[in-house]
Formats: structure tokens, sequence, C-alpha cells
């Protein structure tokens, strides 16, 4: 932290006048900053300039460890069946089984590498594609298509063109 910053709140803490907006000004901290500060030094003398983590506290939306247990039982139970025990079918047996709250295939994953039931092997990952661009003006167009059915059972084809930009 700023010598002169914390100095300045030190300085304010006392009992001080110093110009608090023009001192913020000219050392480019807004007025905000400096009064959590004086706030934090009043209550905590030198340790309220230590930095806080900004992680938060709790984490509703995180998979507890039931979930884990029962990611980790579907392995080994699709494991002791001879078939396949990957990450998409683990949680294709989640839902089968009818848990309430099934994971992505992402989180099955993540569950799974944390347990150690995974290496992570970064020499599989896709490679990325390239951007498709054409030279030509106007010698590329684009077809798209695809069936929907109407409300009365009408099976229609909807088809997009996408031409060259203007």
């Amino acid at each position: 932290m700023d010598p002169e910053f914390v100095a300045a709140v030190a300085q304010a803490a006392s009992g001080e006048k110093i110009n608090i907006a023009r001192f913020c000004r000219e050392h480019g901290v807004s007025r905000t900053v400096f009064h959590k500060y004086l706030n934090r030094f009043r209550a905590e003398g030198a340790e309220g300039f230590t930095r806080r983590s900004t992680a938060p506290h709790h984490h509703p939306a995180a998979l507890g460890p039931t979930v884990a247990e029962a990611v980790l039982r579907a392995r080994k139970e699709l494991a002791d069946e001879g078939l396949d025990n990957g990450p998409i079918s683990i949680r294709w047996r989640l839902e089968a089984q009818g848990h309430d709250r099934v994971p992505s295939q992402s989180a099955v994953y993540r569950i799974l590498r944390e347990h150690g039931q995974i290496v992570p092997q970064p020499r599989k990952k896709p490679r990325t594609r390239r951007r498709f661009e054409y030279a030509d003006p106007n010698g590329c167009w684009q077809i798209d298509g695809m069936e929907h059915y109407l409300a009365d059972g009408t099976k229609v084809c909807i088809i997009q063109l996408l031409g060259p930009p203007r």
C-alpha cells in the first residue's frame, strides 16, 4: 500500500484536518476508497490496511458432497457393468435414476478430476477452428434448412440464406 496514502488515513483518523478531496484527486484514489480505509483503520488499526479476499463467503449453486458421492457411485456401477463410465454416461445414469439435481457434463468431469478418477490430458484438447473467409466478393453464399411442425401438425421446411455482407 502507498505510504503516503497510509499516512493520510492515519492523519485523518487522529483528527488532523486534511483536504481529502484534493488528496484523492492528486493520488488517483476515490473518496469512497479513502473513507473505507479510514473506517477500517479506526476499527482495526494497522490491520485495516491488509488486503481481503474478494471470494464469496458461500456458494449457493455449488454441488454438495451428496452429488459428488452419486457421481462416483454411478461411475463405479457403470465400470462394474462393463459400460462406458465417462461424464456423458454418468450424467445419463443419474438422469435415469431420477436424481433431483443432475450436474452438467463439465461438472461431472470436475468432480471426477477432483477425486482422482480422471487424469487431465491437455493434448486431447480440441484445436481451435479457423475462421472461414472467402476472397471473392459475392462469391460465397451459405444456406441452411430445418424442419418445423406447425400447430396443426403440418411439416414445413425453413430455409435461411446468408449472402455476403454489403
